[in-house]
């Protein structure tokens, strides 16, 4: 698309978008709730790679939005309103916001956040707890954090699997009754291990391949499995160190 003799000009683009499609965990739009992952829904220029942008989400009053991106906190009129730096650190925040449970706890003077969407036979003050364990065990592999805020993302869904490493958040997406059983439930806290060490790894220290992000071609990499088995390696690490789970 190209846009001509708009310098100095405001330009207003409008377009609309297929968001359904939960299970790839890249938009999914519907009466409850919306996920917006921005490397599918906005728009992407070069020229304003590196500016500040702003997200206003009309959306309705009684939703909670939740994102890893900062909040307009000063704005009287929109609280869902979100600013990124830059066009990467957008891309890389994904926003959740509609009809959730949000619960909200600090640990060594860093926040976090586990926002879940869709009912199920989950416990989340037993998530909530075990989630305050595993952030402490970094500690024992990396001396510092690249965060100070981090956002636990989690869909209760019916088919609907997986989860996805974000900058400061994750969104991981789980069966709604697979959650009470103990095989079911380690399931998902490892899983959340599993990301929480991808914002170390992969995140912070990554295949060569992949930086600079390129978004107008694919950046390969043959150093996949090495990433992800690492990263599988590592959070277990992190559950046996906390006691979540026994070595059996």
């Amino acid at each position: 698309w190209q846009v001509e003799g708009a310098l100095n000009k405001k330009v207003r683009i409008r377009y609309q978008v297929y968001a359904n499609q939960l299970g790839q965990r890249t938009r999914h739009i519907d009466d409850s709730h919306a996920f917006i992952d921005a490397s599918t829904v906005i728009m992407y220029s070069d020229d304003f790679r590196d500016d500040k942008h702003i997200i206003d989400m009309n959306v309705p009053a009684i939703w909670r939005s939740v994102s890893g991106l900062e909040s307009s906190k000063n704005s009287n009129t929109n609280s869902h309103q979100f600013i990124a730096e830059n066009y990467d650190v957008l891309v890389d925040s994904p926003i959740e916001t509609g009809i959730n449970e949000h619960h909200k706890f600090v640990i060594s003077g860093r926040d976090y956040e586990l926002v879940i969407w869709g009912k199920g036979n989950y416990d989340s003050a037993k998530m909530v707890a075990d989630l305050k364990v595993l952030v402490q065990q970094s500690k024992h592999i990396w001396q510092g954090y690249p965060f100070k805020r981090y956002v636990f993302m989690v869909h209760a869904t019916s088919g609907a699997r997986g989860a996805t490493e974000h900058l400061n958040s994750t969104i991981i997406q789980v069966s709604r009754f697979k959650f009470s059983e103990r095989k079911d439930y380690l399931k998902f806290i490892s899983t959340a291990a599993h990301e929480f060490v991808h914002t170390w790894n992969v995140k912070q220290y990554r295949p060569k391949g992949l930086v600079p992000y390129d978004y107008q071609q694919e950046n390969y990499s043959t150093l996949l499995w090495l990433s992800e088995g690492s990263t599988s390696y590592l959070q277990n690490q992190l559950l046996l160190r906390g006691d979540l789970m026994s070595s059996k």
